[in-house]
Formats: structure tokens, C-alpha cells, sequence
């Protein structure tokens, strides 16, 4: 029976694990222009204002608000997980397609919102998918393998395109060709994951675009969520300490484009800064949360993975005097964020344990939404108003504040254990 169960599980394992991997490979240079380059093009290229910049940076959690109704009945119609994936992703990517065909800041503005939307919005199907067909230890090691592999290709593609681009090779159009090419290989990457099994589901689930919500239960997705907060106060401690670490981070983002003009960074240091550094530490140390992830408790990981995610802004804050504190800044942010991605994406299933998984992780998105109406704005404002220093160092406690809330049971219990004494 054990034969025959690893024997499913391998197959399992085999047909999920190839088409996600190819999803990755022809979607990474895409997530790195539209995701990482995309403030920076627009400000040089458009001519973006600081406020359209600040409302970029906005735009992508606020969004995340919509991706939250979008997975919400998953939990009655699970035969749809495959369906969803597939065509948020698609959605997320289409209107990419048509910008090559227009000059205008406030359509990109339009397509980076429908981009984070669906993007966000597939990820609890994704999440669901894995936890079903995957038992917990291929699960982490797949995908935390799937998160290394895209930065390894991030590393390597980034150089090109920022090589491209210094040297303007295409001229004008050059960087609207690189995003048209990148956003018809990331479908093509998207249109593999059709041979997705779901264990116990029919398998010929067919793709629609109709997703159905009336006023009349608007409601109920935050009532379930509010419900699962109070029935699980260890979920609810994790998201306040996972909300003041992303409110930190998500703080100081409208001040980091600013470092392109002040440190003299052509578009190759930036790609080198934003995938080489970021991606060395976060390819170095994946492999370590994955270990840490089965042998620490959640909330003790993700301690120390907001602790380095707090050091970040501090390190960018010297920057100012030393420009190698930029490239230390992002090698950090990628160990942080190599744990952070970690933790954000496999929190659900494992909160959940036998529980179907998506509630968990819809909380997750939603949360990111929550701070993103807040965070960017009051940072973009305090750095108009003060400086971007401050507003680097009151990120980082923000990120510091994180960490000290999921040490917050532990610190209890050496009270109670030296009260006891």
C-alpha cells in the first residue's frame, strides 16, 4: 500500500511539477520588466510624475482588494482550481499586449493594476493546487525550488535587458518591443499548466472567464474572514506581524526610484542591483527557510525574516554616502524576501493542515491590500514633506515592529517560566 501510495504521489508530483515549472521559465522576463523595471520606464520614458509613481507603487496592493473576491468561492467549487489559475494569469497579462500600441502613462498605470489584480488573484488556486497534490515536504521543496529557479533565470535575462536598454539597441519603441515579446512568452508559459491534474476532480474542468458576485453577498468573503481570525488568534498573530513588516517595506517603496538619479545608475547596475544581488541572496538562502521551515515553528521563522527585512531600508538609507550600501541593501532584501516569499505562500497550507486551504490563503492577499491603501501613500507624502531618510528609518521599525510580534508567545512563556521560579 505504501508502494502504491508513493507511486501516486510521484506521478502527482511529476504532473504538477513540469508545466509550473515552465509557467516560471517563459513568464520571468516579463515579471522582471513589469514588476521590477516598470517604475523606472515610466518615469524616464513616459515622463511619469512622482504622484503617478506614488500611485503605481499603490496600485499594486490597493488591487489585491479586488484579487480577494475573485478566489472567494473556491471553498464550494474546488473542480475550478485549475480554470482560475489559469485565467487570472491570462488576465493579468493581456492588456500588456495592446500598450505597444500606446503612448499613454495613464493605460500602463491601467494594465500594472489588472497585472498585480489577477496575478494576486491565482495565487490561493496555485496554493490549493499544491496542497492537494503534493503531500507537506514535496510541497516546500518544490516550491521553493520553483522560486530559485525563476531568480536564477531573473539573473541572467536582467543582464540583457539592461544591457539592451542602456545601449537603446531598439531606439524608441525598444523597450515596448521587449514588453510585447515578454508578455507573449509568459502566455505561452500560462497555456501549460492546462495538464494540471487536481486530485479527486474531473479533469477536463473547462476555462471561463465568468465570475459571478452579487451585492447581496459582497459581505460574506470578509465575515469568513473575520470568523477564521477569531477561531485561529495563532493565524491572526501571524497576519498582524506579517501587516507591520509589509507596511514597512511597502512604506519606503515611492522613495527607492529616486536612488536611480542620486547614485548615477545606469539601467545595467539597476538590473544587476534588482535581480544580481537580490537574486544571489535570495537563491543562496532559500534552501535554508526551506530547512528552517520544517524544523522551526512559523512564527519563530518568520521572526528572523522580518529582522533582515528590517535591516533593508537602513542599508538603503546609507546609500546616500555609499554606493555600494545600495547593492548590500538588495542582497539583504533578497535573503529577506526569499524567507518572506516562503512563508507568505505556504502559510496557508500549513495553518490549514487538513482544512482546504484557499480561506487561509485568500487572508493573505487581503491583507496585502489593507496596508497597500496606507503605506505607500503616507511614505510618499513624509518623504515630500521630511526626507527619504526618515521616512527609510521609520520603515525599519515598521519591519523590526514585525518581528518582535511573532517572538511576542515565545517572550510569554520565558515570563511565565521565570515567574514560575
Amino acid at each position: 500500500m505504501s508502494t502504491l501510495a508513493t507511486k501516486n504521489e510521484e506521478k502527482y508530483l511529476k504532473l504538477t511539477k513540469w508545466p509550473l515549472l515552465g509557467a516560471i521559465f517563459f513568464s520571468e522576463p516579463f515579471l522582471f520588466i513589469a514588476y521590477n523595471l516598470l517604475p523606472f520606464l515610466l518615469q524616464e520614458k513616459l515622463h511619469a510624475s512622482a504622484f503617478q509613481i506614488s500611485l503605481l507603487i499603490t496600485l499594486r496592493p490597493v488591487v489585491s482588494l479586488f484579487s480577494f473576491y475573485w478566489s472567494a468561492n473556491l471553498t464550494q467549487k474546488q473542480h475550478e482550481l485549475r480554470a482560475n489559475l489559469i485565467t487570472a494569469e491570462i488576465l493579468s497579462t493581456l492588456p500588456f499586449l495592446l500598450f505597444f500600441f500606446f503612448d499613454n502613462i495613464w493605460y500602463m498605470l491601467f494594465s500594472a493594476g489588472m497585472y498585480t489584480l489577477f496575478y494576486r488573484a491565482g495565487t490561493p488556486a496555485l496554493m490549493e493546487i499544491l496542497r492537494i497534490n503534493l503531500p507537506k515536504v514535496l510541497r516546500e521543496k518544490f516550491f521553493s525550488h520553483r522560486l530559485i529557479i525563476g531568480y536564477l533565470e531573473g539573473i541572467f535575462i536582467s543582464s540583457i535587458i539592461g544591457f539592451f536598454l542602456d545601449r537603446k539597441l531598439f531606439h524608441h519603441h525598444g523597450w515596448k518591443i521587449l514588453l510585447l515579446g515578454s508578455a507573449l512568452l509568459r502566455i505561452l508559459g500560462i497555456l501549460l499548466q492546462k495538464k494540471i491534474p487536481v486530485k479527486g476532480f474531473p479533469q477536463n474542468d473547462k476555462i471561463t472567464f465568468e465570475k459571478k458576485l452579487s451585492w447581496s453577498n459582497i459581505l460574506v468573503p470578509w465575515k469568513e474572514g473575520i470568523a477564521l481570525l477569531k477561531r485561529r488568534k495563532d493565524f491572526a498573530r501571524f497576519q498582524w506581524g506579517f501587516m507591520a513588516s509589509g507596511f514597512g517595506i511597502m512604506f519606503i517603496l515611492p522613495a527607492i526610484p529616486l536612488f536611480k538619479k542620486y547614485a548615477h545608475l545606469s539601467y545595467l547596475d539597476l538590473a544587476l542591483s534588482l535581480a544580481l544581488f537580490k537574486g544571489t541572496g535570495f537563491v543562496l538562502f532559500s534552501p535554508l527557510w526551506r530547512r528552517g521551515l520544517n524544523r522551526l515553528p512559523l512564527p519563530l521563522l518568520s521572526s528572523i525574516v522580518f529582522f533582515i527585512a528590517g535591516i533593508f531600508p537602513f542599508c538603503l538609507s546609507l546609500s546616500y554616502y555609499y554606493t555600494s550600501a545600495f547593492f548590500l541593501a538588495y542582497f539583504l532584501y533578497g535573503i529577506a524576501q526569499g524567507g518572506s516569499s516562503l512563508v507568505w505562500h505556504l502559510s496557508g497550507p500549513i495553518f490549514a493542515a487538513e482544512e482546504e486551504s484557499s480561506q487561509y490563503s485568500r487572508i493573505n492577499v487581503l491583507v496585502i491590500a489593507v496596508r497597500g491603501m496606507i503605506a505607500p501613500l503616507l511614505g510618499g507624502f513624509l518623504c515630500d514633506r521630511i526626507n527619504p531618510l526618515f521616512v527609510f528609518i521609520l520603515g525599519s521599525l515598521f519591519c523590526l515592529s514585525g518581528s518582535v510580534i511573532m517572538l511576542m508567545p515565545y517572550i510569554q512563556k520565558l515570563r511565565e517560566k521565570n515567574s514560575s521560579t
